[in-house]
Formats: structure tokens, C-alpha cells, sequence
């Protein structure tokens, strides 16, 4: 059976420009699609029947639920959609790619969840307002008992393959799904009460749903802003990073690292590393490019380099080191550390990079009163340092 994801996404020759084997796109693809072809087919059928089952027993909050389903249908069309389209080749207009529109299907799944909330919320607060009787039979409660093991299903599903994947799209629908679970446990138990009392628990049950459903909309907006707006890069990253560097001498540290993300596949970045000044540029640049073709390979990063040259080797250098960022640190509880520090003995003169917290906001305040306090330390010598936010 050839659903409509198999044309949205013809995954077999994709481009992927950052991406190590285009095995892993491949792989990557198929496991999106099938995902979502799954997706659409059971939200299409449980929306279908738990509708059926609102308006014969009369209930806001089954329909509500049922609508719910069907709206889900659409976030897994939006995700493949956004996915065939972000993996268009480059342009001139734009040459790295079109991977942050699944960024932006994203955001659309949640915009639409948080519309359906609201809309739910209408609807409840007019259930309230004018009760009306319901007729639920234990049959239909059965049924959507068997609804909520098929939505757990689902959710655990689209989880798995959203992180498998970096899909943000599938992810917000896997949380989506746990919403379903919630609110059609709330929706059973206000067809079950609504047998024994006169309260209107369809349309008080039909608020809390659509409060569950409007926070989840609020929540998957809010994560899929984070990557469009851009993010620090994890502790993780950072780490295998700097580890990879460390593995290509003369190079060291990894500092002032910056990552751009062009799609959950797709990034790149700049970084710079530590060098000591008598390596020759042949050696540094061979290492850059044996370092740069590594992270690219296994984090599918491409990294840009800068670099410090330092002589670090000499146990005056490593003294007068220590003793600027003590220094720096008893003045200011913003400066985080420091790094790419070099004395030029013949010239007089230290140079090195400041690493410090956001919150310090006047800098050229700090700049000053840190120069005039080192220069004091050290008699006879000119300091210049760069002022880095933490960005890594």
C-alpha cells in the first residue's frame, strides 16, 4: 500500500551536505515516514470513532477528544511536509540548505494544538453554561479504554523515532500523544460520572481537557522557538569536542565554540583552539583539517577554526597565568576562566581571552578596571585581553 508520505518523502537519493553516510539519511528518512504514515492512519481512525461516539451519547468532551485525534492527523501531514521540503538542495539565495523547516513545521504542530485547545475551551465553557443529558453506554466506555492503549502506543512510538531522528515535529507529536492519553482518561471518567449525577462533568471534563491540550501546544512552541532562535551547545558536545581536539597535536583546548544548527542533520559552527607559537603552520594546519574532517564525521559538525598562539610551556608563563585569572576572579565573580595566554617577554606585553558570565553588563568598565589591576600585578608590562561570553 503506497500512503501519501511515500511521495512526500523520496528518501532514497536525498542531499545531505553535513550528514557523514548518506546511509544514515536514508535510514533516517524511512524511519520519519514511517512514523508519520502511522501517525495519520490511526489519529484518522481513533478521531473517527471517538466523533461517532460524542454525538450518539451527546457528549462535548468526546467530540472534543475525537477532534483532537483528527487534528493530529494533520500535525503528522505537517511533519512530513516540513521534512520533504527541508531537504531540498541549496540555493543561492540560500546555500546551506532548507533543513530548518522542520524547525518551522514544528512550530506549526504546536500553533495548531494550541488553536484546538482554545477552540475545546469555547466549547466546554458553552457545555457548562447550557448542561445538556448524555447517553453513554458501557460499550462505548470499553471503546475508549481501547482508544487510550492505542494513543500509549503512539506516544511511545513517536518518541523513540523522534529522538532516534532529531525530529522535532515527532517529537511534539509523540507529546502530543501523551496528552491524548490524559485527556481521554478525563473524558472516560466524565461519561462514566455523568451516569450517576446532574452536574455537568461532560463540560467540566471538556475544560480540563482543552487546558491539557492548550499547555501542550504552549510547550512544543516554546522547545521548537529554542532552535529556531538558536541554543547553547550541550555539555555533551562540548566535551566529545574538545576530546577530538585533543587527539590531533599541537592542538588543545577548544574554546568560544559556537554551533549553528541548519536542521536536526545539518550544522555548523566555529571554534577556536590552542596552539603552542613554535609549531610550524604546515603542522597546525594539518591538524585543523584531520580534527575538522573527525568532528564532521562523528558529529556531523562543520567546524570553522581559529587560534591562539601560546607559550604555555614556560613555568613563568603558567605562573603569571594562574595569577591573572585569581587575580580576575577575587575582583569579579563574573569572569568564568581564561585561555590563549601569551607573554611577549622581549615586548613586554601579555595577551590572552577573558571568559565571562552574561549577566556582566558593562563591559568596557570591566575591561578597565581589570587592566589597570593587572598591569599593577605585573610592573613594566602592557595587558590585552578579548572579552568572550560563555557561549560553550
Amino acid at each position: 500500500m503506497v500512503l501519501f508520505a511515500d511521495y512526500l518523502l523520496p528518501c532514497s537519493r536525498q542531499w545531505n551536505r553535513i550528514s557523514p553516510m548518506i546511509e544514515e539519511e536514508v535510514v533516517r528518512s524511512e524511519k520519519i515516514k514511517k512514523a508519520a504514515n502511522t501517525g495519520i492512519a490511526v489519529n484518522v481512525a481513533l478521531g473517527a470513532v471517538k466523533i461517532v461516539i460524542g454525538y450518539l451519547s451527546g457528549s462535548v468532551a468526546i467530540v472534543s477528544d475525537g477532534a483532537n485525534n483528527a487534528t493530529d492527523s494533520v500535525s503528522s501531514l505537517v511533519t512530513l511536509i516540513g521534512y520533504r521540503f527541508s531537504k531540498k538542495r541549496p540555493t543561492k539565495d540560500h546555500p546551506l540548505g532548507f533543513g530548518r523547516i522542520e524547525y518551522l513545521s514544528a512550530l506549526m504542530v504546536g500553533i495548531l494544538i494550541l488553536m484546538t485547545g482554545i477552540s475545546f475551551l469555547n466549547s466546554s465553557i458553552d457545555a457548562i453554561q447550557n448542561p445538556h443529558d448524555m447517553s453513554v453506554s458501557n460499550l462505548m466506555i470499553g471503546v475508549l479504554f481501547f482508544t487510550v492503549l492505542v494513543k500509549i502506543w503512539l506516544w511511545r512510538m513517536n518518541t523513540k523515532v523522534g529522538r532516534e531522528t532529531g525530529s522535532e515535529a515527532l517529537s511534539a507529536s509523540g507529546a502530543d500523544a501523551l496528552s491524548d492519553v490524559l485527556t481521554s482518561m478525563v473524558t472516560i471518567g466524565a461519561a462514566f460520572a455523568s451516569k450517576f449525577t446532574s452536574i455537568p462533568v461532560d463540560g467540566w471534563a471538556g475544560l480540563l481537557i482543552s487546558a491539557f491540550i492548550i499547555w501542550n501546544g504552549i510547550s512544543s512552541i516554546l522547545t521548537t522557538s529554542n532552535s529556531i532562535l538558536g541554543e547553547r551547545p550541550s555539555k555533551e558536545d562540548v566535551e566529545k569536542i574538545r576530546s577530538i581536539i585533543s587527539s590531533f597535536p599541537p592542538l588543545s583546548g577548544g574554546y568560544d565554540i559556537r554551533i549553528h544548527s541548519y536542521g536536526p542533520d545539518s550544522a555548523v559552527g566555529t571554534i577556536d583552539v590552542e596552539v603552542p607559537f613554535t609549531a610550524t603552520a604546515e603542522e597546525v594546519y594539518e591538524a585543523m583539517m584531520k580534527a575538522r574532517e573527525a568532528i564532521r564525521k562523528e558529529m556531523g559538525i562543520d567546524l570553522t577554526f581559529g587560534m591562539n598562539a601560546t607559550n604555555q610551556d614556560d613555568p613563568e608563563v603558567i605562573r603569571m597565568r594562574d595569577l591573572t585569572q585569581k587575580k580576575m576572579q577575587m575582583l569579579s565573580s563574573d569572569v568564568i576562566g581564561i585561555h590563549g595566554f601569551h607573554v611577549h617577554f622581549e615586548e613586554k606585553k601579555i595577551e590572552f581571552d577573558v571568559v565571562v558570565d552574561f549577566v556582566l553588563k558593562d563591559h568596557a568598565k570591566f575591561k578597565r578596571l581589570m587592566t589597570e589591576m593587572l598591569e599593577k600585578t605585573f610592573p613594566g608590562y602592557s595587558v590585552e585581553f578579548n572579552i568572550d561570553l560563555d557561549y560553550s
